[in-house]
């Protein structure tokens, strides 16, 4: 619906995963013991979004959402040396 929903509270738990791109956000990424970089290349990003959004909104995700995300990984300095990466780096990040 791209909207978010209400918050829900988390139950004590030894584990947690978070998910999404902005969990390596320094205040979150402090407090994990383990965190995982997962990489796809360009052409199979393509496919997932088209798949996720549809090709009328394939457009607004690559001038958009896309360059945010890279932004993002180039002020924060991700994947870091503390990332697993799990998939296929692409140094043009």
């Amino acid at each position: 619906e791209d909207r978010f929903g209400a918050g829900a509270p988390l139950p004590d738990s030894r584990l947690l995963i978070l998910e999404g791109t902005y969990c390596h956000l320094p205040a979150i990424s402090k407090l994990s013991a383990l965190r995982l970089f997962l990489t796809v290349d360009d052409v199979e990003q393509q496919n997932r979004l088209r798949q996720r959004v549809g090709d009328e909104r394939l457009a607004d995700f690559n001038n958009r959402w896309i360059p945010l995300e890279k932004a993002y990984f180039s002020a924060y300095g991700l994947p870091d040396a503390r990332c697993m990466l799990i998939g296929s780096y692409d140094q043009s990040l």
